[in-house]
């Protein structure tokens, strides 16, 4: 994770050493590398000191700052664990105890910390044992993230047009909509995108960046959208029990197929600067 060093303030340590410390709040841009394939995803406003990074399922990260503080008259511990999203927006926060000097994560989405003298006697009921699992009972019933699956959306640009699909069996009234699907564990995004643009309209796609993310206004569910460079095959029903039709549609029609309209940051990227391909 990448910080200008415009956010950088230089701090004195309370036993007398000189460094640098990131004003709060401050923007970073974190930086993931998987064989040749490197995302960038800028986070804003980070309202902590994260002392550590670490990655989770459906390309979601975690930040920790090793230090939480305890609230005397209240008897709650402040927050030092924030999940994000893959496009950088916070989902869930919460106390993963009290200095921790090392922290991992695994494949299924498993926090585990160890914590320090300060965390095993500070009062913690949870960094008092000196190492804490945070995906097994009965702490996950403490720690309840309730982060939902999320899908990812091919948008396809190719020569002025963008490729949609039909459902086969269409929810509610979204008959129209960009190939997609639920990320599978331990897959990113960009490959959920292209797998879903082969499996659904047959085409052969290089996947480039995230546009952006919401909550579907029709379907509820998390939706990711991933921009996606069109490199081969022709555009067909590659799974019939889904998809019933293809179609590339001009962007200034895309409208008339998408019930209330292209989401905004969809819209902005296909109608921005012109597009190389």
């Amino acid at each position: 994770m990448l910080a200008h060093r415009g956010y950088l303030a230089r701090n004195r340590y309370p036993r007398g050493w000189i460094g640098w410390g990131l004003e709060i709040p401050f923007t970073a841009e974190l930086v993931t590398v998987t064989g040749r394939e490197e995302q960038r995803v800028l986070v804003r406003d980070i309202r902590m000191r994260p002392t550590h990074l670490a990655l989770l399922p459906d390309s979601r990260f975690l930040l920790v700052s090793s230090r939480a503080f305890r609230n005397e008259a209240e008897g709650s511990w402040s927050a030092n664990a924030v999940v994000f999203s893959p496009s950088g927006t916070p989902e869930a926060e919460f106390c993963v105890g009290d200095d921790i000097p090392a922290l991992v994560t695994d494949a299924q989405g498993g926090i585990w910390t160890a914590y320090g003298d300060e965390g095993i006697y500070g009062g913690h009921h949870e960094a008092a044992a000196g190492l804490a699992g945070w995906d097994s009972p009965p702490l996950e019933t403490e720690l309840s993230l309730n982060l939902p699956s999320l899908i990812a959306g091919a948008v396809i640009a190719h020569a002025g047009e963008a490729l949609l699909i039909q459902r086969a069996v269409p929810e509610r009234d979204l008959l129209w909509q960009f190939p997609a699907g639920k990320v599978d564990p331990g897959e990113t995004v960009l490959k959920a995108a292209a797998r879903e643009a082969l499996e659904e309209a047959g085409v052969v796609v290089e996947p480039l960046s995230v546009i952006g993310e919401r909550v579907h206004p029709v379907t509820a569910r998390r939706v990711v959208y991933v921009a996606c460079r069109w490199l081969s095959g022709a555009a067909r029903p590659a799974s019939p029990r889904e998809v019933a039709a293809v179609a590339w549609v001009p962007f200034v029609d895309l409208d008339r197929y998408i019930p209330g309209g292209v989401f905004e940051p969809v819209r902005d990227y296909l109608t921005g600067p012109a597009l190389p391909f």
